[in-house]
């Protein structure tokens, strides 16, 4: 009798593949059924939020007695949250704005010239 994770790491990479695209569709649907916020375990500790489709592009990601940090896309750029366990308030803010993250053009990404 096999367990999990040891059937886990004899997965071929085709069928992590298939794993990935069935975890996206089941996703997918999730977001578009939902009508609250569900949050999903990803380990013992740490879990993750998935917000109804209408919802904006706010990821959540909590760790069991640390609290939890808010990845937030807006038109604007990107927001960063942590706060802390038992907490409202933020602990540490972080934005980006949009014109800070975006690629200008391929020559971006070229290393420079010496």
């Amino acid at each position: 009798m096999t367990n999990q994770s040891t059937a886990a790491t004899t997965v071929a990479p085709a069928d992590l593949k298939a794993v990935v695209a069935r975890i996206e569709a089941d996703i997918a649907l999730l977001r578009m059924t939902c009508d609250e916020p569900i949050s999903i375990k990803l380990s013992d500790k740490i879990d993750i939020e998935i917000r109804p489709a209408q919802d904006d592009d706010r990821v959540l990601v909590g760790r069991s007695d640390w609290g939890f940090t808010v990845v937030n896309y807006t038109t604007e750029g990107l927001i960063l949250d942590v706060i802390a366990e038992g907490d409202i308030a933020s602990l540490h803010m972080v934005n980006f704005h949009r014109s800070d993250l975006e690629i200008s053009s391929p020559d971006d990404l070229s290393s420079p010239t010496e």
